[in-house]
């Protein structure tokens, strides 16, 4: 199995303040889930870089729910959603966007309600809400909450 991990172009300052992992996702990660009521989706994670946008290009199919996650922790985290909002055309996503935002509870982490506002003034018809990627509980929420089931 080849990797799809190279290692993190950001200074050492950020290692250590909520970047704790030194490599990052280049290629298309896959997966699928399967729900309780037994419909099965398709999760695909592309690399957040700059460097990498030609990897997700291909991605982001017009019909795919999109979860853009986000670092609570992280002092561009505002900048970042966004890049990412525009990049992902969230005026034209038509419902298709849910916000997830992580490490909320890490000290020096923005308010859930400074993301959820600076979302909705740009598009009040996308869901915010607060989960961990390393927790499949809140992973299931995240894509109940983005496939139109509940919180």
């Amino acid at each position: 199995m080849a990797s799809t991990e190279a290692q993190w172009s950001v200074t050492s300052t950020m290692v250590g303040r909520g970047m704790p992992k030194r490599t990052t996702t280049v290629g298309i990660d896959y997966g699928e889930w399967k729900a309780d009521d037994g419909s099965t989706y398709a999760i695909y994670g592309t690399p957040g870089q700059e460097r990498f946008a030609e990897a997700r290009s291909g991605a982001i199919s017009p019909g795919a729910k999109i979860v853009l996650w986000l670092f609570g922790n992280s002092p561009s985290a505002l900048d970042e959603a966004a890049e990412w909002l525009d990049l992902l055309d969230a005026a034209d996503n038509h419902g298709r966007m849910t916000v997830a935002v992580t490490r909320t509870e890490e000290e020096g982490s923005r308010p859930v309600a400074e993301f959820e506002s600076f979302i909705h003034e740009r598009h009040p018809d996308i869901a915010v809400v607060v989960a961990d990627p390393r927790s499949s509980e809140d992973v299931r929420r995240v894509v109940r909450v983005a496939t139109g089931g509940s919180r």
